[in-house]
């Protein structure tokens, strides 16, 4: 994990706690410990996230989300920026393009499969989006995947 950048290390560590909530678990000392989150801010940031892992891979819009965080449109993409640093918008295409990544791995997964698989409606955006952040093309950061020629700024 040396090579992957902050924001990257940011979303696979929300990824880990959001399939551990998933996980149908007890401790073997759960009577002592209670997981809960007390605080109201925690607890809408916990949903939006919740639903966000949820709905990747389909047409979420701002004003879905911001009904699961029981605030205005506005008053939404304020808390989010704020508590975060990044839009929701943001946000999302980094989880898309990340989720992208892993499925590059599988050779038998297309390219245009791979867009709609995480939620993008077209490809020339996806692909748009993905050199944005990758700073390469699907198809190249595959080609580089294959070859091991992947470094820490892709």
């Amino acid at each position: 994990m040396s090579y992957v950048r902050e924001e990257e290390l940011i979303i696979s560590f929300l990824k880990i706690l959001s399939t551990i909530r998933k996980a149908n678990k007890r401790f073997i000392n759960s009577s002592i410990y209670k997981f809960s989150i007390e605080e109201k801010d925690g607890h809408r940031l916990n949903n939006i996230l919740n639903f966000t892992f949820s709905h990747l891979e389909k047409n979420i819009k701002i004003e879905d989300v911001a009904r699961i965080a029981n605030l205005s449109k506005s008053q939404f993409s304020r808390y989010f920026k704020l508590h975060t640093g990044k839009t929701y918008i943001e946000f999302l295409n980094e989880l898309r393009i990340e989720s992208a990544c892993s499925l590059l791995l599988d050779e038998r997964n297309t390219v245009e499969a791979i867009c709609y698989d995480v939620g993008y409606s077209n490809l020339s955006h996806f692909n748009r989006q993905f050199k944005r952040l990758k700073g390469v093309t699907p198809s190249v950061y595959r080609r580089l995947r294959d070859n091991n020629e992947i470094g820490e700024e892709v």
